[in-house]
């Protein structure tokens, strides 16, 4: 199975687990740059579920042109339009300085 196939079948699985059964989802960005100079972003959902077991997933990872405080809020904003996340508990981020934005 294509790799794209099987992913776009886990999201789709995520994506209703997420609705069903969690009040709340906590957020995590993480953000570096290569050796090459080429940045990176990971976004990590964190939740407990209807059985109280906690769930750790990566919902994102992806180049990133821009390290911005905006840039990286925009980011965020696509992401939990897409997995359709509106009741977010907690967003942790690094203590980098655009993140003071």
């Amino acid at each position: 199975m294509p790799t794209v196939t099987l992913w776009n079948e886990n999201k789709v699985y995520l994506k209703n687990f997420l609705s069903q059964h969690c009040q709340r989802v906590c957020l995590t960005i993480d953000t570096w740059t290569s050796p090459q100079n080429q940045s990176y972003m990971c976004l990590t959902v964190q939740f407990i579920n209807n059985d109280w077991n906690l769930h750790k997933k990566i919902l994102n990872f992806c180049q990133v042109i821009s390290n911005t405080g905006e840039a990286m809020a925009k980011f965020v904003e696509s992401c939990l339009h897409e997995w359709g996340l509106s009741c977010v508990l907690t967003l942790t981020v690094d203590n980098a300085t655009s993140n003071d934005t």
